[in-house]
């Protein structure tokens, strides 16, 4: 397979964001990134990137189909989010399916080295939480993790 740069990836997503390239990951995921966009563009040819960026050791992809964007009352971030009532207007099975493969990416990713792709795991180096594999880990004296459970910590991008 061959490696994927960041130039790569700025070509691919590019045209996706309305707001700017903001790409903020290391090139371990970027090929997963690259499936993930092949996924959801077969759900919507036509969608937008908000933000891709690692938070707390994940991946966070920030995401909105156009067409459930134009539902009256429903606003972009709201979309990006995973957090939407089944009864809402917007939560079509479209939108569902769309959500569940950034979803399924973000959780791939916290096994995936962030820097050269390699199996790897959450680890913590001082305060900084990221994803390496054991060699990777090593170069920046980072510790595993034993405990996931702080996934949500200070943010609101529960699923």
């Amino acid at each position: 397979m061959t490696e994927l740069t960041e130039q790569d990836m700025k070509d691919r997503f590019e045209k996706r964001f309305d707001c700017g390239f903001d790409f903020s990951i290391g090139p371990g995921w970027f090929s997963l990134l690259a499936d993930l966009d092949d996924e959801l563009s077969a759900i919507d040819p036509d969608y937008k990137v908000l933000q891709v960026k690692q938070k707390y050791g994940w991946l966070m992809f920030y995401a909105y189909r156009p067409v459930d964007a134009n539902v009256p009352g429903v606003s972009v971030n709201s979309l990006a989010m995973s957090g939407l009532p089944d009864d809402d207007p917007a939560n079509s099975p479209a939108q569902r399916q769309f959500r569940a493969a950034i979803k399924a990416a973000e959780d791939a990713a916290c096994h995936i080295c962030e820097v050269c792709g390699a199996p790897g795991q959450m680890r913590s180096s001082g305060e900084w939480l990221m994803t390496r594999c054991p060699a990777c880990a090593e170069k920046e004296h980072a510790d595993p993790l034993e405990d996931e459970t702080y996934r949500n910590a200070g943010s609101d991008d529960e699923f």
